[in-house]
């Protein structure tokens, strides 16, 4: 942006007539750059979801920009959102992370005015406004980074407490009920978009990439419309045992394969677990 506003002076010629003829940019140390970009960068639902993401998940520096998940569908996602916001951008998709050009860092470190430091980034003031699907961008980023589907509600988690707090700001600003922001150790700050507002949720938001999450919401929102059956003592544990007496499953393929939520399989297999009646093995790291 300087090196264009420097050109500008120098030649006298327009900034819009500068932007219709860049082929390409990056940082001198970085190693992609971005070809035929779309310029200027304009305010957008894939423009807000990228820069959350980097905030929950990213690493950058002069040279260096990257987004860290190990979903393949979560990578593709990021990408597809980085080509549709900066145009045809250099990237590398690596088994837990995406790297790409970290020009396109630089422009929206800029543009939206934001530290990118998880510790003391804050949602632009920007950010608070703009239409539904804007904002359902921020709250969708935020729950493929640092959601987790517990039980009947949706939990969000950040080291960086004023960060959450925008975050719930943008949630009531949607109309979502929400649970009061608590501290845990980590420290990890954490509120609840509690299960009254699920199904409102997942009417606004597109399918996540992460299917398991996906499937959790789904469930979530289905148990709010069924009457619960009442279950025998025992019944649960016997489902569990005879689940896992076909094949072994992980907690998550349990949850799916009984129709139960997930503190309902958890507390029922943790007592199982510790009566020694199921066993639980943990894959060593190589």
């Amino acid at each position: 942006m300087k090196n264009i506003r420097k050109i500008k002076t120098i030649s006298k010629i327009s900034e819009i007539d500068i932007e219709k003829n860049i082929i390409e940019y990056k940082t001198k140390k970085g190693k992609f750059g971005v070809k035929n970009p779309k310029i200027p960068i304009k305010d957008s639902q894939e423009s807000r979801e990228i820069i959350i993401h980097m905030m929950c998940d990213g690493c950058f520096s002069s040279g260096y920009a990257a987004y860290y998940n190990v979903g393949k569908e979560t990578k593709e996602e990021f990408v597809k959102e980085l080509r549709k916001v900066f145009g045809n951008i250099g990237y590398k998709i690596h088994k837990d992370s995406v790297h790409f050009s970290s020009a396109v860092m630089w422009i929206l470190k800029e543009f939206f005015d934001v530290d990118f430091n998880s510790k003391k980034c804050r949602v632009p003031q920007k950010f608070f406004k703009g239409n539904r699907k804007k904002l359902i961008g921020i709250v969708r980023a935020i729950i493929i980074d640092e959601g987790t589907i517990d039980g009947s509600n949706i939990r969000l988690d950040s080291c960086n407490q004023k960060f959450l707090e925008d975050i719930k700001k943008i949630c009531l600003k949607l109309g979502y009920s929400c649970g009061k922001i608590w501290q845990s150790k980590g420290p990890i700050f954490r509120f609840n978009i509690l299960a009254k507002s699920i199904a409102e949720l997942k009417k606004d938001m597109e399918k996540l990439p992460i299917h398991r999450k996906q499937i959790l919401i789904e469930m979530v929102e289905k148990n709010q419309k069924r009457e619960w059956e009442y279950k025998l003592p025992g019944e649960i544990k016997k489902k569990i045992i005879k689940s896992l007496l076909n094949n072994p499953k992980r907690k998550i393929e349990l949850i799916l394969a009984l129709n139960l939520p997930k503190t309902t399989i958890g507390s029922h297999l943790r007592w199982l677990i510790k009566k020694e009646i199921v066993k639980y093995n943990v894959k060593k790291k190589h």
